[in-house]
């Protein structure tokens, strides 16, 4: 009798648990429509040199599709993504459709993106390099973005 109630108890904890991992597992699918909006740049390194306080004021504004770099109003560079969702991390592929350099037009960066609660993470080689494993990689440009508060207009 004690056995099966030892199971019947370990049975019922089983049906309790795995809905709440499988919601938490859930939870951490990285969701495209979340990165939409305004970013400011909080922090960042181009390959392994941080940014000076001048690079830290541009922004990012993200759209479904485009991703473009703003300085003082004016677009410096606009990419054109496509996300992989089901890698880990999730891989992101850019391709410059707008820059101050002509030359630099068409020009292609594997990289890796990840939303941790209210900081996106961007980590790419520039110009065609290999895609980086890790966020920390010294020879690639990594970027913390927070998102930008929004202002209200009077």
């Amino acid at each position: 009798m004690k056995k099966n109630i030892r199971v019947g108890a370990f049975a019922l904890l089983v049906a309790l648990v795995c809905p709440v991992i499988a919601d938490e597992k859930k939870a951490d699918k990285f969701d495209a429509e979340k990165i939409v909006g305004d970013w400011a740049i909080a922090s960042g390194k181009k390959s392994g040199t941080a940014l000076g306080d001048e690079a830290k004021k541009g922004t990012y504004s993200i759209s479904k599709d485009k991703i473009t770099l703003k300085a003082d109003g004016k677009t410096l560079f606009a990419f054109d993504y496509k996300l992989d969702a089901k890698t880990d991390p999730v891989s992101i592929d850019m391709t410059i459709s707008e820059a101050p350099d002509a030359s630099f037009k068409g020009s292609k960066a594997k990289g890796i993106i990840q939303l941790k609660g209210e900081e996106l993470h961007l980590c790419y080689e520039p110009m065609g390099g290999d895609r980086p494993k890790k966020f920390d990689d010294d020879k690639a440009y990594t970027f913390t973005l927070k998102k930008a508060k929004k202002v209200e207009k009077k």
